[in-house]
């Protein structure tokens, strides 16, 4: 069941991308669609945005770069939910990787506002 949060409080989202695939991948890039009701993200580290912060329905970018085999690559953000966001709303977040090859893996982070 998802994690329950109230507005104003701060969401920690904890991406770990490992490359299990026993050889070494290429132009590893790591983006997480930011939902609609969250609010003050400023750059997380190593990553980058559209404009001078990370504003809701934005993208946040880490491009990783290479990943040996086994390599484990981490990144994190943390928003706060809107002291508007509505009690009882899902907030989605999704993140993506891709990398050389046409590789491609996605994971869904989920949160209930109370």
């Amino acid at each position: 069941s998802p994690r329950a949060l109230s507005p104003g409080e701060q969401i920690t989202y904890d991406l770990a991308v490992t490359n299990n695939t026993g050889n070494i991948v290429n132009n590893v890039v790591i983006q997480a669609q930011l939902p609609p009701s969250i609010e003050n993200l400023a750059y997380p580290a190593g990553a980058t945005c559209p404009g001078p912060t990370c504003n809701s329905q934005e993208l946040v970018t880490w491009v990783v770069g290479t990943m040996g085999p086994g390599q484990t690559t981490n990144v994190s953000m943390a928003p706060i939910l809107s002291a508007s966001a509505a009690v009882g709303t899902l907030v989605l977040n999704r993140a993506e990787v891709t990398a050389d090859g046409g590789f491609y893996d996605h994971e869904t982070a989920v949160v209930l506002i109370d």
